[in-house]
């Protein structure tokens, strides 16, 4: 059942993102953007299963592992937690209205949801408790509304 949900999810939001083509409307294109970071969020909550689940899970490990390996010898730290830090911010970025930035926010960066869950988990403080738990509300969203969609 998560392995299905999870592809429903994926594919979903690889959908809402490639619909934005085919839209004229601004207003139309922000709530799809916003969709398809939820469905790819929820995706990266549930976690993928078999050998993708595996070959992402060991990418995961080995950029947490190079990450510190870079940064204790470059910094003298392994707090490799910053760049997911400012990944997990970046992500939320993608939900917050364009119109409060000066530039417009990448729709790519949406995809980073289906590995933001794991990596956010290094997130330290009641900074990293916060992200989480909006992480992770986001998701249970498109968790529900797809699994009710498709009667899982």
């Amino acid at each position: 059942m998560g392995a299905t949900l999870w592809m429903v999810l994926t594919v979903a939001g690889f959908g809402l993102l490639r619909a934005m083509d085919y839209t004229t409307h601004p207003l139309l294109d922000a709530l799809l953007v916003r969709a398809a970071a939820f469905s790819f969020v929820g995706a990266g909550l549930i976690g993928a299963s078999g050998w993708l689940g595996t070959t992402i899970a060991a990418t995961v490990s080995w950029a947490n592992g190079v990450g510190a390996s870079v940064g204790s010898a470059a910094f003298g730290t392994g707090a490799v937690w910053i760049a997911w830090l400012v990944m997990a911010v970046a992500w939320v970025l993608t939900i917050l209205p364009e119109t409060w930035f000066d530039a417009p926010i990448p729709d790519w960066l949406s995809v980073a949801g289906l590995v933001l869950p794991a990596l956010a988990a290094s997130i330290p403080g009641p900074l990293g408790q916060g992200l989480r738990s909006a992480i992770s509300a986001a998701g249970h969203v498109m968790i529900t509304g797809a699994s009710r969609a498709v009667g899982l």
